[in-house]
């Protein structure tokens, strides 16, 4: 689909945005490979997140085929990058509606990848102040709100998990899991900036223990293409600004992903076993921003 691409992370760090930049960490999910790019580029706000996500590219082996009748051993973004197109793939695979809904799919591939990547190898680059990458513990929100370069994105691609939330697409019940998509436009929003329609997750079990729970919301930028007599000048303006809110049986904020610059938002939370939380997505734009987008959303709990 036209409006789902993957980039590789090493050499450019793509500044569109309906699209997956893509970083590469070990078998292990635990460390970032050296040549992974992970510097943010200039944003207006200053909290633009690249990559998105991160996926296995060391030492991988892929079989050829057709006249590459051999198995082919690479490390890097170009083993990393095709994982999640594969992986995208498996999406559609799972409902085919999602062949036609690339938002659904980064929102699936972002709720899934909970894993997070702690360390990096390589080094800040000197317009960065140079240095060794610190560690970005955090989670996606938690890093961004501090100013932390969160050199994994989401985190480290777990398609078996995205899988398992594709195959429960949410018919407005309560649930551990759940995806959507569809379109907002401004009829779509209250006059206090809330989407019409909330999301109540369900966190599974009984106890005391808490467990990990993530939203994941994606939608699109304005992009435009000017035809010239030397070259095609391409835009991508990003002029709807979503943040996601979310709260408990009581009406008080547990999370949020309150960030201005990206085309998507995660938020992170312990939740209790047995208790309903219920998230709520709020527009900051204003009416004179971009006036609708096609979006997806995914949760999880583990």
């Amino acid at each position: 689909d036209w409006r789902l691409l993957c980039f590789k992370a090493s050499r450019v760090n793509h500044k569109g945005f309906n699209s997956i930049s893509v970083g590469n960490h070990n078998d292990a999910g635990n460390l970032m490979a050296a040549n992974s790019c992970f510097v943010n580029p200039t944003s207006p706000m200053g909290d633009r997140e690249l990559p998105e996500l991160s996926a296995n590219g060391f030492d991988t082996q892929a079989n050829g085929g057709g006249v590459i009748a051999q198995t082919i051993q690479m490390s890097g973004t170009s083993m990393a990058s095709p994982a999640v197109v594969g992986s995208a793939g498996l999406l559609m695979e799972t409902d085919p509606i999602l062949r036609i809904w690339p938002e659904g799919i980064r929102a699936l591939l972002f709720a899934g990848a909970m894993r997070n990547v702690p360390t990096h190898l390589g080094n800040l680059s000197a317009a960065k102040g140079g240095g060794a990458a610190a560690n970005a513990a955090g989670t996606w929100w938690q890093d961004v709100a501090a100013g932390r370069d969160a050199f994994d994105g989401a985190g480290s691609l777990e398609i078996d998990r995205s899988v398992q939330i594709a195959g429960r697409r949410t018919d407005g019940t309560v649930s551990a899991q759940g995806w959507d998509i569809g379109t907002m436009h401004n009829d779509d929003f209250s006059s206090e900036g809330f989407y019409r329609d909330n999301y109540q997750i369900l966190v599974p079990g009984t106890g005391t223990d808490k467990r990990p729970v993530r939203f994941a919301l994606a939608w699109n930028s304005h992009a435009t293409v000017e035809r010239g007599d030397a070259a095609d000048i391409y835009n991508s303006v990003l002029e709807l600004d979503l943040d996601i809110r979310i709260f408990d049986e009581l009406g008080n904020q547990v999370a949020a992903s309150l960030s201005w610059d990206n085309s998507y938002e995660i938020a992170d939370f312990q939740g209790e076993p047995g208790k309903v939380y219920t998230v709520k997505i709020h527009r900051w734009s204003t009416a004179t921003a971009q006036s609708w987008s096609w979006f997806g959303i995914a949760w999880n709990t583990q």
